[in-house]
Parts: structure tokens; sequence; C-alpha cells
């Protein structure tokens, strides 16, 4: 039975697999044992990677509405119409009513070829895609380390992460690091199985991470590591960062609702430490000051490598990665899908790279920043979305709804059928996994092959070629033949990327893209919360978005599998209207029992649900799963921030409903 090797399709890992076809059909996997990251080893969601190939919600055939109805449609007929409709809007609304919205589930190169539809054909900026989220804290601050970092450092602190459910060849790393003796401290309201087997806990309020790195920063003031460092050492470093001479371990403590003595131990474990990581969950990105947070990682970072500077045996190994949760939710940043930047995180504002980009592409391209996807709202009127469904993926999807509402005209790419086909007035069957060519990009920098092993389902076309296809219909010829093109083109346009090319990565498992270095040490520019956790008595618990617990549920690739679905099926039968979870403790003072309807009260608003009864969950604290969040919208409080959209931990009370 014939294998082809590729990149499993669902978390930023970059896991090695081979495809086993048979008559033009897939059926099954294995694991690649030459593979450095998965090294012979799949997850569950790995070993069902295959099911994706023959779900039963597959694309297959165009679909047009037509009087209120999709109805099954030509590639020309299909084409022509969305080219049609989408210089309607042009002509009645100009080019800034055009928005894209692309994915970390699609290619690089599908990614790259919508991007310059947008800014060539369309002539806007207004693109996005919906898991660039889970990098906006990173903007401007690219991670500086990669998943085999993990195999070397003597201290590792997990940030609001299970990397157990979500990144399991992350996890199995973390294992042998223990085993071998390397300190590993979890923070994170959640108390779970990976944080049980963590040297150090820190059981934190929803929210306070900026706070907690501070804390440390603080504690290592403090710590035996820096008492023995030269005079002149100390002086530098105290000089540095005077501007958080009154911030302390214990107004830290206060905020974060962590004991003070757990933050100066951590303090005072990485301060010993000679090759410190920090791995990040989504939390800290997607929630407030995600960027502020981000700051702060490199701040203390910065200063552990310097005080190893001063000390025999300098730290090695100072670095921070990102966990993304989906394939390519690197490589769809660094392909321009982003309202100000261009490949390769360079700015719009860079006359050269897009005196470069107008040369290779012909055209003039449009200077001012455009939209992201929280700002198209009421401004937007034709939208092409490709490989995702944003109201699943936003943090508020209240919002993206009210965006999608006011649509003249949309239309949808994908390879799966989804909710959002509900409102598409055009619908583009996209070939699926292991049914194009192309590269991810792993949350540690690996560019890697994604490789074609049986055709498309039905009509299904390649994503990048029904963007070249669309564009020819509008009047562009992008002259792509095949995605290696793209990818040259890439590589030509974007420096990140320009040693990257199929012929090498025909030779090796991937390859890795220069890794930034740390910033030069300065304290963080914060505005630190210092209040009590102890709450307000009207509202005295809080409730908080978690992005650890059933981190799978309500995902459509996942969906999609059927195997994989069945965990949510049960879940849905068990909690149809959704469910938080709180402390036995607190379940106790208030008469509530696992299975309770309770009303959450907010100053905002209020919602009923049900209650499910947690020892993983901390006193004081209400957790919501993130698949769940748009059940409690109306107590949650959303804004926009750093080009994004975050949700706020609020205070709240609980009774009986």
């Amino acid at each position: 039975m014939p294998s082809i090797l590729t990149t499993c399709p669902f978390c930023g890992c970059g896991c090695g697999l081979y495809l086993r076809t048979e008559d033009g059909r897939i059926g099954g996997v294995f694991p690649s044992h030459t593979h450095s990251i998965s090294q012979g080893r799949l997850c569950t969601k790995g070993w069902h990677a295959y099911e994706l190939c023959v779900s039963p919600v597959r694309l297959r055939k165009p679909l047009v509405r037509k009087d209120g109805r999709l109805v099954e449609s030509t590639w020309t007929e299909t084409l022509e119409a969305a080219a049609r409709r989408l210089n309607e809007v042009r002509r009645q609304h100009g080019s800034q009513a055009f928005a894209v919205l692309g994915s970390a589930a699609c290619t690089n190169e599908s990614n790259f070829a919508l991007m310059r539809f947008a800014r060539q054909v369309l002539q806007t900026n207004n693109v996005d895609f919906p898991g660039r989220t889970e990098w906006v804290g990173a903007s401007g601050a690219l991670p500086t380390s990669s998943i085999q970092d993990i195999d070397e450092a003597d201290f590792i602190l997990l940030i609001d992460a299970d990397s157990g459910d979500e990144h399991p060849a992350i996890t199995a790393r973390l294992l042998r690091a223990r085993k071998r003796g390397a300190k590993i401290v979890v923070i994170g309201s959640r108390r779970h199985r990976l944080a049980r087997l963590a040297d150090l806990h820190l059981q934190s309020l929803p929210g306070r991470y900026a706070e907690f790195i501070s804390g440390i920063i603080a504690g290592i003031f403090t710590s035996s590591a820096f008492t023995a460092l030269p005079d002149t050492a100390k002086e530098a470093l105290t000089s540095t960062f005077s501007s958080m001479a009154d911030y302390t371990a214990e107004k830290a403590a206060q905020a974060t609702g962590i004991p003070v003595g757990q933050i100066l131990q951590a303090a005072e474990t990485f301060a010993q430490a000679k090759k410190p990581l920090v791995l990040i969950g989504r939390g800290p990105l997607r929630g407030p000051r995600g960027k502020d947070f981000v700051s702060a990682v490199n701040s203390l970072l910065s200063m552990g490598r310097d005080m190893g500077q001063e000390t025999p045996g300098a730290k090695e190994a100072c670095g921070w990665l990102a966990l993304g949760a989906e394939a390519n939710c690197r490589g769809a940043y660094e392909m321009g899908l982003h309202p100000a930047l261009l490949t390769g995180y360079r700015p719009l504002t860079d006359s050269t790279a897009r005196s470069a980009f107008e040369s290779a592409w012909g055209a003039k391209l449009p200077e001012k920043s455009g939209l992201n996807s929280p700002e198209m709202k009421g401004a937007v009127r034709g939208m092409l979305i490709m490989g995702d469904d944003p109201v699943f993926s936003s943090p508020d999807p209240h919002n993206m709804q009210k965006t999608l509402e006011g649509l003249d005209f949309l239309v949808v790419q994908d390879s799966l059928k989804t909710e959002l086909m509900e409102r598409a007035d055009v619908v583009l069957p996209a070939a699926g996994f292991g049914e194009e060519d192309g590269t991810f990009t792993s949350l540690g920098g690996y560019v890697q092959r994604v490789r074609k092993a049986v055709a498309p389902a039905g009509d299904a076309r390649p994503h990048w070629e029904i963007i070249c296809e669309l564009a020819r219909q509008m009047g562009a010829d992008f002259g792509y033949q095949s995605p290696e093109e793209i990818m040259q083109q890439i590589a030509a346009l974007t420096p990140l990327y320009e040693n990257i090319s199929y012929q090498d990565l025909e030779e090796v498992n991937g390859k890795q893209l220069p890794a930034q270095g740390l910033p030069k040490a300065a304290a963080p520019s914060l505005q630190l919360k210092t209040k009590p956790p102890g709450g307000e008595s009207e509202f005295p618990l809080w409730l908080g978005v978690d992005f650890t617990a059933s981190s799978w549920e309500g995902d459509p690739v996942v969906l999609a599998c059927p195997v994989l679905r069945q965990e949510f099926s049960i879940m849905l039968k068990d909690f149809p209207n959704g469910f938080v979870e709180m402390s036995p403790g607190d379940a106790k003072k208030l008469g509530l029992r696992s299975g309770s309807r309770i009303k959450i009260t907010a100053r905002k608003g209020e919602f009923s649900t049900s209650l499910q009864i947690s020892e993983e969950v901390p006193a004081g604290v209400v957790l919501l799963p993130f698949w769940q969040r748009e059940t409690a919208f109306a107590v949650l409080e959303t804004r926009a921030e750093d080009g994004g959209c975050c949700v706020e931990p609020v205070q709240v009370k609980i009774e009986g409903a």
C-alpha cells in the first residue's frame, strides 16, 4: 500500500505522518520514526487525521445561492457569479468595503495567494485570519525558541496551557525533561494533569499573567543568584528595572491570588537555571494585554540572560514559545494576513518592502492600514472567507455575527461544510488534507511540506488555484502554475523565508526559520493590577474564559472526524446549554451540586447555565470553556486591543436558577 509523508493538520507542533493510500483513497496513517518532532509517535488526533479525507461533511460541488437556496453549479458559473458580485460591491461602496479572512488551517502558499488577491485585485488591506489573535501579543516579537529546546532546558515555565490535550508532542518532551531533572513550574487557574505533575503549580486568578511575570522579576532581586552577582552587575540590573521598584512580590501575590512564598520560590528557581524556557498557552495571548504580557516575558528572559553572563556557566537557552492551536497559525501570520503587515512581519509603511511587492506584481498596493476582524462590523459589505469559520474562532462571536449580517455578498471557500455556509452567497469547494501540496510553518518555526496523496474530492480544487482563477475572472493573472512557484515568490519577497525551497524541504523533514534573539534587557511598560483578589461583596467570584478545558470541542476540523466527534457529542448530551466549573468548597457554600442549573450575574447582565464541580478549579474562581463563551456574553466584557479582541475576566455572583 503506497504511503505519502506529510504534516499533521491539527495543532501547531508539526508532527510528521504517512498517509496510506489504496485505489485512490486514503485509508489510514502511521507516524514517521525519523521525524524530528513526532519521533515515531502520534496523538489521538494525528491517528485519525485520515478521517478528514473521507469525512461525510466534505464539500464536493460549487454552490450558488438562487431564490434563497444554495444550489449546485459549475465552476465557470460560480466563479463568474463571484467576480460579478465582487465588482458590484466595488462600484457601489469602493475597495475599502471589501475584506478577506484566511486561515491557520490553510497552507502558506494559499494564504499568500489570498493576501495577494486582497491587496492587488481588491485593493484593500482589510486582511486578517481568525487565529491571528493567538499571535497578536507576539506582533513585533518573534518566539525565540523551538520545540527541541525542551530537550535541553533545565527550567520550564508553562503559562496557562494544558499541552496534554492540545500539544501532546510537547507534553511527551516535558515528561522526559522532568524525568531527567528539569524543573517544571506551571501557572494557571486550572490544576490540570500536567500541573499536578509539575514541581510547582501556581494557581492564579484568570488573566493576571503580566502581574505574575512582573512578580517573578521583583522576586529575582531577593534571590540568592542575584545576591551572588558582582556589585556592578547588580547595580546595572537594578538601574534597568528601576521603574518597577515599587512593584513587589507581595503586590503580585495580591493581584494574582498566588501565595507570595510560591512567587518567590518560582523566582529563585528561575534565577538558578542555566537554560530556562517559557511556554505560553493561548489564554495570555488572547486575553487582556497580550502584547504587554509578551513584553514582560521578554524582560524576564533578558534579565536571566544578563545574569547568566555575569556568572560561570552562562545561560545557553533563554527563550519562549507560543503554543498556537492550529497547524499553520504562525505561517498564516507570516504570509501577511494582517491589516498592517506584509509577509515576514514587515509593516506596510516599509516603502522598500512595499515597492518590492509592487514591482513583482506589476500593481500599486494600498498604503493605509486596513481593518482587523473586530473592526469590520458595519464597515465591510463584501467578504471572502477561506478555510475557516470565524464565528467559532473569534473571541467575540457576537461581533463577528454582526459583521456577517451586514454583508451584501459573502464568498465561502472551504473543504468542509460549516454553519458559515448558511450565510454564503457563493460556496467554493476546496481540496482538503491529503489532496493538495504546500507548506506549513510550525509554532517552533519549522517550514515543512504538506503533500498531496489523492485527487481532491468531487469537483474540489486546491485553495491557491481557486484564488488564482477568481483573480483571473477579475482581470489579474497571477501566473502561478504550482504551489512551488508561489513559495519561490514568497522566498524572493520575504527575507525571513529567503532560504526556503521545495528542493531543500524534500531532503529534510523541515527547515527552521532564523530565530530572533531576545531584546536588550528593559523593564516592561505595564499598568499592573494590584487590587486584592477577594472581589466585591456583591460579586465575590471571578469568571474567566478557560482555554485549557476541552480544547478540541467545537472545532469544525475536529468535528469533521467521526471518531473524534464522539467525545464532543457525548458532552453536548450531558450539557446541551453549556456549563461552568466551580470548586467543591464554593459549591458547598452556595448549596449547589454538579448538574445544578445556576444563574450567573455580573454588572453587565446575567445568564443561566449548568454547573460542574471540579477539584481542578481554585476557590473564588469560576471557569467557562472557551468553546462555550457565546453562552455567557450577557456578562463577559470584550474589548478591542492590540489589533485583536480579548475577553476580560469579570466579577460575578452565582445562585440556583
